[in-house]
């Protein structure tokens, strides 16, 4: 109570722009790297990283969409969303040692293109929705609707002429206004 649960929202939204800016740079700095030329990799214990490293962001990344799912967290799926691009970035560098070496200069700049390019609408998607519930917008559709379906149970129980609902989602609290209009009948 007492304001915390906008706490939730507030970080999401921080972590999500930085995670967005991360990506946007990322993508800047390998467009760079294509055009001068790309950049010469070396592999050796460097791939043997990367492959242990695949496999502990898949097994971590599948471990918080799990709980996120159960514990209804969504700081918990943004983190998530973190291991996944970190996992895409390390399967990069596993797949940079193909036979295709002659395009090893431009892998690492081209995955991280094409991970920037696929993992920057996750942040962005993340920081609108916490944003929206930093600024009190009006929730779901699904919760307006049931909390709706409430209300006019009650307005005619009640027999109010009508009655004018504001949901809104903060952090994993409902914030619910209702006004209801009585019939001068």
């Amino acid at each position: 109570p007492f304001g915390k649960h906008i706490l939730e929202p507030i970080v999401i939204s921080i972590k999500s722009l930085i995670i967005a800016i991360m990506c946007l740079y990322s993508l800047i700095e390998a467009v760079k790297t294509i055009a001068s030329g790309g950049n010469s990799l070396e592999f050796g214990l460097a791939l043997i990283y990367s492959i242990v490293s695949v496999v502990g962001c898949v097994g971590i990344s599948y471990y918080m969409k799990v709980k996120a799912k159960a514990l209804s967290s969504e700081l918990i799926k943004a983190e998530c969303t973190q291991w996944f691009m970190d996992t895409a970035l390390s399967a990069a560098m596993v797949l940079a040692n193909t036979k295709l070496n002659f395009l090893n200069p431009y892998i690492d700049p081209g995955m991280t293109i094409i991970v920037s390019l696929i993992c920057i609408r996750i942040p962005l998607k993340g920081f609108i929705e916490s944003f929206k519930e930093v600024i009190c917008v009006k929730a779901d559709d699904e919760i307006n609707d049931d909390i709706y379906v409430l209300v006019k149970e009650i307005e005619e129980e009640y027999n109010f002429e009508e009655s004018i609902t504001r949901v809104s989602k903060i952090g994993r609290e409902l914030r619910i206004e209702i006004d209801f209009i009585y019939n001068k009948d």
